[in-house]
C-alpha cells in the first residue's frame, strides 16, 4: 500500500525524497540543515557530496551529530559489543575530526562549531545532577570531547567572483573639515 503524504504547514510545501538523490538542481539551495542525518544514512560521504552539489556558492551547511570521541561514543561502542547500544545499533557515530576532514575535502570552510553534553550518558536524574560540573569544565578544558556537535560550514568556490555593483567608500573627514584643493605643481609658473 502507498503511504499517504504527511501534511505540510499552511502556505508551505514539503518534499519527501531519498536523501542520497536530492530532487534539486545543482547550486539551487542556499541552506541545508542536517540534524543527525549523517548518522542515520547508509552512505554519509555520498550525502555530503549531494549536499555540496545542490548548495549554491556561499551556501550554508549546518550539521548536528553525535561525537564518537566522547563518553557517549564510548558507551555506544561498548553497547554494540554487548548487544545493548546507547543509540540505535545501526548508527555509527562520526567523530568531529573526521567530519571536519570530509567537509574540507568537498571545498567547505568550517565557519563555526560548538560542542555540548559532557556528562556521562546516565539514566538517573540524581546521577546526572552529580555530574553537572562536567558541562562547564568540559566546555573549557576538553571541548572536542562533547557528546554532540553543531557545525556551520560555508561552500566556497575557488576562483569565483561575485558580480554586482562596486561599492566604493568615500573617506570620512573629521567634523568641521572640508576637502581642500592641492595646487598642481607641474603647471605652476613662477
Amino acid at each position: 500500500p502507498a503511504l499517504a503524504p504527511l501534511p505540510s504547514p499552511a502556505g508551505r510545501s514539503a518534499v519527501w525524497c531519498d536523501l542520497l538523490d536530492l530532487p534539486f538542481e545543482a547550486q539551487s539551495v542556499d541552506l541545508i540543515v542536517m540534524p543527525h542525518t549523517l548518522e542515520f544514512t547508509s552512505d554519509p560521504h555520498r550525502l555530503l557530496r549531494e549536499a555540496e552539489r545542490v548548495l549554491m556558492p556561499e551556501g550554508q551547511l549546518i550539521i548536528l551529530g553525535f561525537n564518537s570521541l566522547s563518553l557517549w561514543g564510548a558507551r555506544q561502542s561498548v553497547g554494540k559489543m554487548t548487544g545493548r547500544p546507547f543509540v540505535p545499533a545501526a548508527v555509527d557515530l562520526i567523530a568531529f575530526t573526521r567530519l571536519k576532514d570530509w567537509i574540507k575535502l568537498l571545498g567547505f570552510d568550517l565557519e563555526r562549531g560548538r560542542f555540548g553534553c559532557y556528562r556521562p550518558p546516565l539514566d538517573s536524574d540524581q546521577w546526572l545532577s552529580r555530574y553537572g560540573f562536567m558541562e562547564a569544565a568540559g566546555d573549557r578544558w576538553w571541548p572536542i570531547f562533547g557528546a554532540t556537535y553543531m557545525i556551520k560550514a560555508i561552500k566556497r568556490v575557488r576562483g569565483m567572483r561575485l558580480v554586482g555593483p562596486l561599492k566604493v567608500k568615500k573617506p570620512v573627514l573629521a567634523a568641521g573639515l572640508a576637502p581642500a584643493a592641492t595646487p598642481n605643481t607641474r603647471n605652476h609658473t613662477q
